[in-house]
C-alpha cells in the first residue's frame, strides 16, 4: 500500500469519529509511532554494534587513488601530523619519543604509498597494553585481507612483524588494526579521570 492510499484511508476513518474519538484516535497513533520509533532504534543500535565486532567490518573495496608515486620504505611515527578521523588520540610523550592511543573505535586505518614489486616487511611498535592479552587480541588487516603476523613481545612495549606479499595494485596500501579489546583508565583505578575509550598504543611504523 503506498503512502497516498494510507493517508486517504486515514482521512476517511477519521471523518466517521466525533471529537473525543478523533482524540484518542491521534493519541493511539502518536503512541504506535513512538513504540514503532524505540524498535527501530533498538534494532539499529544492535546492528551498528555487530558491525564494529565482526571481521567483515574492514573488508570494503578501497577506490580512491591516494598516489601514484610509490616509495621503497614507509614510516609513521607517534608525533607525525594525523587528521581528525584517524581514530588516534593526541600524542604523548615518553622517555625515548612519542606515542598515541589507538581509539575511540576498533578500527584504525593507515594509508602507505609503499612500493609492492618485491615483498615487504611490515612492522608494528606498539607501547603499552595496560592489561594483559591487549598485543594478542589485536588483529591486523593488509588491503581489506586478514593477515597473519609474528608478535615479540620485550617487557612492555612489543614488535609486530607481516610480511606483504608482491602486489600489482595502484592504489596506497591499507593497514587496518583492529583493537577488538578497549578500556577507560577511570575504570581501571577510581584515583584516575581519564574517561578517554583506549585500545593499545604506538611509537611507529615502518613498512620496508
Amino acid at each position: 500500500m503506498n503512502k497516498h492510499l494510507i493517508l486517504e484511508s486515514l482521512k476517511e476513518e477519521m471523518q466517521k469519529l466525533s471529537q473525543a474519538e478523533l482524540t484518542n484516535f491521534i493519541a493511539e497513533k502518536f503512541s504506535e509511532l513512538y513504540s514503532l520509533e524505540a524498535d527501530l532504534v533498538n534494532k539499529l543500535d544492535k546492528l551498528n554494534k555487530a558491525v564494529e565486532n565482526s571481521d567483515l567490518f574492514f573488508n570494503l573495496p578501497e577506490i580512491e587513488l591516494i598516489s601514484s608515486s610509490k616509495l621503497p620504505r614507509v614510516i609513521i611515527d607517534a608525533a607525525d601530523p594525523v587528521g581528525l578521523d584517524a581514530n588516534l588520540y593526541p600524542a604523548e610523550a615518553h622517555a625515548n619519543g612519542s606515542f598515541r592511543w589507538f581509539g575511540p573505535n576498533r578500527l584504525t586505518k593507515f594509508f602507505a604509498p609503499i612500493s609492492r614489486e618485491i615483498e615487504r616487511t611490515f612492522i608494528l611498535r606498539l607501547f603499552s597494553q595496560v592489561t594483559e592479552g591487549m598485543y594478542g587480541s589485536i588483529r591486523i588487516y593488509i588491503d581489506g585481507d586478514l593477515a597473519d603476523h609474528d608478535i615479540e613481545i620485550k617487557g612492555g612495549s612489543a614488535e609486530v612483524f607481516i610480511t606483504l606479499p608482491i602486489s600489482n595494485r595502484v592504489q596506497d596500501t591499507v593497514i587496518g588494526i583492529f583493537s577488538p579489546k578497549l578500556f577507560k583508565p577511570s575504570e581501571l583505578n577510581i584515583e584516575f579521570t581519564d574517561d578517554r575509550l583506549l585500545g593499545v598504543a604506538f611509537t611507529q611504523i615502518e613498512v620496508l
